[in-house]
């Protein structure tokens, strides 16, 4: 059997009611806590708008306020448009870097050992690490040495972005 305890009060609780209580308590408090979370770190990303300017003006700053905000009166100018997210993403397919191309044709080149000769190379389009430094060095696990050589920034998934126009070095 349960054990009674008596409290200051004069109520009678078994440890196990107290015990379940207490639980109660706990979950209550927790979600309360969540819920208060999820209030507080709210996402408006929903709400944003991007922002694109013409390509005549170069200078973004003249329409922004000393707090960092976008002027209002600068989203009536001509020379910035706001416009849905999707509609700046679906203007902008295929292309990197102004470079347009359409990805469904993109074919990896399959360089000879030997094919690329000296201290620097040019990135051209179909271009990999692993066919530049089979090229260069015989073996395309070699690729590493041209990535830790050069300032090469990474795609979302981890994998190294090389531009076509980019020179590279080739350290020996």
């Amino acid at each position: 059997m349960a054990e009674k305890k008596e409290s200051q009060d004069g109520f009678k609780l078994s440890k196990t009611k107290a015990v379940v209580i207490a639980i109660l308590a706990l979950v209550l408090l927790s979600s309360l806590s969540y819920g208060i979370y999820l209030r507080v770190n709210k996402d408006d990303s929903t709400d944003e708008k991007v922002i694109t300017l013409d390509e005549g003006n170069n200078s973004s700053s003249e329409n922004m306020d000393k707090a960092g905000s976008i002027d209002e009166n600068a989203a009536e100018d001509s020379s910035v448009k706001i416009e849905d997210d999707k509609a700046v993403a679906s203007e902008r397919k295929g292309e990197v870097a102004g470079v347009q191309f359409d990805p469904s044709t993109w074919k990896a080149t399959d360089y000879k050992e030997g094919e690329i000769k000296g201290d620097s190379y040019t990135v051209k389009l179909g271009d990999t690490l692993w066919e530049i430094a089979e090229a260069r060095y015989g073996s395309g696990s070699q690729w590493k040495k041209i990535l830790t050589a050069n300032d090469i920034d990474y795609l979302p998934n981890g994998n190294p972005l090389i531009i076509p126009g980019q020179v590279l070095v080739l350290p020996t």
